[in-house]
């Protein structure tokens, strides 16, 4: 099969048996120091009530965030009622305060403050975090692993090996840690990232850390058909692809594939609407859906 084909199974795996009416699906982030997200084909224009309390509807059809719950999460985090943090049942924004913070079944708690917004370039400056023990002492910090949470995935996403530490520049003075991208990740644009880190703190002691940040930038789904008309049917079929589909079509397009169990071969190339052409082909040829009036 050739590399070629090999592709346009893989899309396909992907996309076949995703199409859905979908009328309360967050389709659209844009992730900035406040965030704002679109539910829907129709947003929240004809139905304000897709926006959560949280936000408020927009004259474009997009739900805004707020000062004090800057951060669009799906599960939106809430306080129980009384001292501990949970999971609501759908989306929503949250206030920084509560993604870093260790709560019930909760995420791993990051001691690297503030939660705050990151670029995707390599071109800008570095972002200062803060450790929470003002008494810590690091030396250094190396990337281990990290993973993305997409705005459409209720869990995250462990991240392929290719995000290594050849893709950040973590620079240490006591407890400051500076981060900026060595390259550029567009792909990641409206995620919340998690990067688990290795410091040293001198002497021979080493401690497992971790930093969280939000990646700024507009997520869409992919090959979603996004319509902003205000005639636009709530009900439109659109195809909703999950995270690892994501990062499969990603990793296809940007870095890089193992070939016959040895040989590597660079993808960078192949564009993303050259994949999307042959899923159209594909899909048109194997289904009676008409793809090319979706995709």
């Amino acid at each position: 099969m050739s590399l070629k084909d090999n592709i346009s199974f893989l899309f396909l795996f992907c996309v076949l048996g995703k199409v859905t009416l979908s009328k309360y699906e967050v389709v659209l982030v844009n992730r900035s120091r406040i965030d704002s997200f679109r539910v829907g084909i129709g947003g929240c224009t004809n139905d304000t009530s897709v926006c959560p309390s949280s936000a408020t509807c927009q004259g474009d059809g997009s739900c805004q965030c707020n000062n004090s719950t800057p951060t669009y999460r799906n599960p939106v985090i809430k306080t129980d009622g009384e001292i501990a943090l949970v999971y609501g049942d759908s989306y929503g924004c949250v206030n920084n305060l509560f993604i870093n913070i260790r709560f019930r079944n909760g995420p791993a708690f990051c001691p690297f403050s503030p939660f705050q917004v990151i670029p995707y370039g390599n071109n800008d400056p570095a972002t200062k975090f803060t450790h929470d023990d003002p008494n810590v002492e690091l030396k250094s910090c190396s990337l281990r692993k990290a993973w993305a949470k997409f705005p459409d995935s209720v869990t995250e996403t462990e991240l392929p090996e290719w995000l290594d530490e050849t893709y950040v520049d973590l620079k240490v003075s006591s407890n400051i840690l500076h981060f900026r991208w060595r390259k550029t990740v567009p792909h990641l644009q409206g995620t919340i990232i998690t990067f688990n880190l290795m410091c040293d703190r001198g002497s021979g002691r080493f401690e497992s850390n971790c930093l969280r940040a939000k990646v700024l930038g507009q997520w869409k789904s992919v090959a979603t058909n996004y319509i902003t008309s205000k005639k636009a049917a709530a009900v439109d079929p659109v195809i909703i692809l999950t995270d690892m589909d994501r990062v499969i079509m990603k990793t296809l397009q940007h870095h890089l594939i193992q070939k016959d169990g040895q040989a590597v071969r660079r993808l960078g190339t192949i564009s993303l609407e050259f994949i999307v052409d042959l899923a159209k082909t594909s899909l048109t040829i194997l289904t009676n859906f008409d793809a090319a009036k979706w995709l």
